[in-house]
């Protein structure tokens, strides 16, 4: 992003361009500025804002489920809110080491990486995802295992 279409977009109020980055930083670096700035929107509950954070054609695989864009929403939506009082009762997303970067290009430049999902009373579980941090969105993602919540599948 050019800097005078950075400047527009900080002067217009978009959310397009509140992350930047150089692809000489290492990619754990840029997926958790990433997923950092992501985060007050999942807090908020508001699906317009919690949506404009995936790509249009995002699918999440789950559970041998797939998952669309407006369904993983729902499911963000249906999770506990973050709560600083009880952090155990919270939902808690750890970046794991393993972010690299898979694609570079001058708009299409693509981050891989694996992270840590804690929700209260289930097991911890591994989800992977690819950002495209140009674009500031999730492109995809997917769970190894289905997460268990005493003995029984969460989703």
């Amino acid at each position: 992003m050019s800097p005078s279409i950075l400047i527009l977009c900080l002067l217009a109020g978009t959310s397009s361009a509140y992350i930047t980055y150089s692809q000489l930083e290492a990619a754990p670096y840029v997926a958790n500025k990433f997923v950092n700035a992501m985060s007050d929107s999942l807090q908020s509950r508001k699906p317009a804002l919690i949506a404009k954070h995936f790509d249009y054609n995002f699918m999440f695989k789950l559970c041998g489920e797939t998952y669309t864009k407006g369904q993983t929403v729902a499911m963000i939506n249906s999770l506990p809110k973050w709560n600083p009082r009880n952090p155990a009762a919270s939902v808690i997303i750890t970046l794991l080491v393993g972010a690299k970067w898979t694609e570079f290009s001058s708009e299409n430049g693509r981050i891989e990486f694996s992270a840590q999902i804690h929700i209260p009373n289930t097991e911890i579980f591994v989800a992977n995802f690819v950002i495209c941090p140009d674009r500031n969105v999730v492109i995809s993602g997917s769970a190894e295992r289905c997460p268990k919540k005493k003995g029984v599948n969460v989703f």
